[in-house]
């Protein structure tokens, strides 16, 4: 399965990737990491890209709406490390790489998500043998809707692309 890549201008129908399988492999080379030849980049990419559009809230609005399938491009984001900020025009290369940080993060640990007691004591585990099954009950606030940080992909996307509205994810470091 290949993914479908997102273009500039946001038409592309079924996008599920801002980045090609080639361009992620030029990336993880350049960080020193080659995957081999029959690795599921194309699972990595879509896993990565599910996590990183779900993230935050992000400014502005997709370019053509609801039939754009990705978060990117968006209206109304704005370059803001310079003096005179302008608006960012098609996929911003910051969400590229996060997207390419997190899959690398999704082929190293297999998630995205938490997988561990966060903060929280364990309450109560379940184990059934026949049809494996597992089940972990935390108490306190153990993963109480948090989601992992992961500050090599997370601090990929800038600030300013973020509302700072309290409907978003609260971060824990992992």
């Amino acid at each position: 399965m290949a993914v479908i890549v997102q273009n500039d201008l946001g038409t592309v129908e079924d996008a599920d990737s801002y980045v090609s399988e080639q361009y992620f492999r030029d990336y993880a080379i350049k960080s020193g990491i080659d995957y081999p030849s029959n690795a599921d980049i194309s699972s990595m990419l879509v896993n990565a890209i599910d996590y990183e559009d779900n993230l935050h809230t992000y400014k502005g609005s997709k370019l053509n709406g609801r039939d754009q399938t990705t978060r990117f491009p968006s209206t109304d984001i704005y370059d803001c490390t310079v003096n005179h900020p302008f608006e960012i025009t098609g996929v911003p290369v910051e969400m590229k790489s996060a997207q390419c940080e997190y899959a690398i993060i999704f082929e190293e640990q297999g998630t995205l998500q938490p997988n561990g007691n966060i903060n929280g004591s364990v309450k109560r585990t379940k184990e059934k043998v026949d049809v494996i099954e597992e089940e972990v009950e935390y108490t306190g606030s153990g993963q109480n809707g948090s989601v992992i940080s992961y500050p090599i992909a997370d601090n990929k996307i800038p600030k300013s692309f973020i509302c700072n509205s309290g409907s978003d994810n609260e971060l824990v470091q992992y």
